[in-house]
């Protein structure tokens, strides 16, 4: 038997903020690059954007939700031949890592499409952040551009809160 329940309304018991609905986005939190930034360190280097870093802070209404999170980073190389890596942080711990062997000498803009489903178990603030590096010193990585120095691209964070 079929049923069927129309609503114009749903309100919780004690405030209308409270109605919890396990699979529901919560709340979503979206960070856009569009200018270019650079490095050439073997390090790893906050991807910014004048002075601020590629990153998105999310405060979780309920400790047992989850949180997805994707970066889309648009980059290419000086050089061709040597690993490029990025990873997302999770406050100060790294959460996840790729690298990517560009075979070319910058005259391609890629995109990293990266993501990953955490449980936090936390209702404070959480902050997710990217980092970039180069194999060695010498050669450059561009974010949101192509080596040659045309502006192509846009890089993006984006963090999801999910009821459980």
């Amino acid at each position: 038997m079929a049923s069927t329940l129309t609503v114009d309304n749903i309100q919780g018991a004690t405030t209308a903020g409270n109605v919890h609905i396990p699979g529901a986005v919560v709340q979503l939190q979206s960070t856009i690059k569009t200018d270019l930034f650079t490095t050439s360190s073997a390090s790893f280097t906050d991807v910014t954007s004048n002075g601020n870093p590629l990153s998105i802070t999310i405060t979780p209404k309920y400790n047992t939700s989850k949180i997805y999170v994707f970066v889309a980073l648009d980059y290419s190389a000086s050089a061709g031949n040597y690993n490029n890596e990025m990873r997302l942080l999770e406050g100060s711990t790294e959460i996840l890592r790729t690298m990517t062997r560009l075979n070319t000498n910058g005259n391609i803009i890629q995109q990293s499409n990266e993501q990953i489903l955490r449980s936090p178990a936390t209702t404070s603030a959480i902050t997710y952040k990217v980092q970039v590096k180069c194999e060695t010193g010498g050669v450059t990585y561009y974010v949101n551009q192509r080596g040659s120095g045309t502006y192509t691209g846009t890089s993006t964070i984006t963090a999801m809160e999910i009821a459980q």
